[in-house]
């Protein structure tokens, strides 16, 4: 299977919004008379979203430690927007911090190094706990999805990492009684992965809809279902995301507390890689072409998937959010996606072999 640019819509002939870049291929998207997506109609201006760094203080201050080893713990992937998270706990908040890391099996040497030279230099212990589901789930999920292309079932090469790294936060604030934990998420990034399935404003309504989805999903590619742990693993991930599961996390976990850095933060995506190159002597993933989520394989998988059955990447989000949000134009947003879009073959070749999965040429679905 060739997952590269050619197979896919040509990005180039691809209709755009003419404020951000978002493609007509974006599911659920629609354009008025100029072009205006209908994401840019209901975007709000940046510092409306943002709830501030005083909120972000008063949050940590009340968890502050007088007497423990640490303040709270930090989610460290490696990537660029984790590391960055990382450096801000420790030196901008001054917060006692322990970083861990899920391993779940497709982090590149490149990050490995990125996460020892960050932890090195802020002076912060570092535990690295593994977890084999995304091993268990990803080659049957592949070895299902080229026989079957199908955009909405991309996210799901990801199926076990959800529900690993959600244990494993819990595992980790229950072993050092730290109920609280700063990641680097809150990127000006969307998520259409639910997308393809529901455009209700419900959360119900939503969360029904992404089920039966679903089900039609596996219905129509029954390949999924040979390996019944799949299923199985995609209902529990369910209950996490959606009703009942606040009860289920408030159950396992009563005192919780988790903080995406860029909720309260602006997302100045200059200054994180000033801070990366220049005093954490951070490096990206040498297939990668962009520094964003260099630090999984998957996500570089995950990307061409998406190149091959809608012609854009999560790249095109990204970029898109970042020319809304006023960080940077529309005509250096296009220049980044020709660049950053780039999905070397010979990392495909590689990923494939490693995974045991048989590349086949396949056109872009229908």
């Amino acid at each position: 299977m060739h997952v590269t640019a050619s197979d896919a819509p040509d990005p180039g002939e691809l209709r755009r919004c003419s404020r951000c870049l978002l493609p007509e291929t974006y599911p659920q998207i629609a354009f008025d008379e100029n072009d205006v997506c209908s994401v840019c109609r209901v975007h709000r201006p940046q510092h409306e979203e943002l709830l501030g760094e005083e909120a972000l203080r008063r949050l940590v201050d009340l968890h502050r430690s007088r007497s423990g080893k640490y303040d709270c713990l930090t989610a460290l992937s490696g990537g660029r927007d984790s590391t960055y998270a990382l450096y801000y706990a420790v030196r901008k908040l001054g917060l006692k911090t322990l970083a861990f890391t899920v391993d779940q099996g497709f982090i590149p040497a490149e990050t490995w190094e990125n996460i020892a030279q960050a932890t090195r230099i802020l002076g912060v212990e570092h535990v690295v706990i593994k977890h084999r589901l995304s091993q268990k789930s990803l080659a049957p999920m592949l070895r299902a999805w080229v026989k079957r292309p199908s955009a909405s079932m991309v996210s799901f090469m990801c199926l076990g990492c959800r529900l690993g790294m959600r244990k494993v936060f819990l595992q980790v604030a229950r072993q050092y009684a730290l109920p609280l934990c700063i990641s680097g998420a809150g990127e000006p990034e969307g998520s259409f992965a639910t997308a393809f399935f529901s455009t209700h404003s419900s959360r119900l309504r939503r969360m029904l809809a992404l089920f039966g989805g679903i089900g039609v999903e596996l219905l129509r590619n029954p390949r999924y279902l040979l390996h019944p742990a799949l299923p199985w693993r995609m209902v529990v991930e369910f209950l996490y995301e959606y009703p009942p599961a606040g009860f289920i996390r408030r159950l396992v976990s009563p005192r919780w507390e988790y903080v995406p850095l860029f909720r309260y933060i602006p997302y100045d995506e200059n200054e994180i890689m000033r801070v990366l190159t220049e005093e954490l002597k951070w490096q990206k993933y040498r297939y990668s072409a962009a520094a964003w989520r260099a630090d999984c394989k998957i996500s570089l998988l995950k990307n061409a998937l998406y190149q091959q059955t809608l012609g854009f990447t999560k790249h095109d989000e990204l970029i898109s959010g970042l020319i809304r949000r006023g960080l940077i134009s529309r005509e250096a947003g296009l220049a980044r996606l020709a660049h950053d879009n780039q999905i070397p073959e010979q990392f495909l070749d590689e990923f494939f072999a490693e995974l045991g999965v048989r590349r086949e040429h396949r056109g872009p679905a229908g």
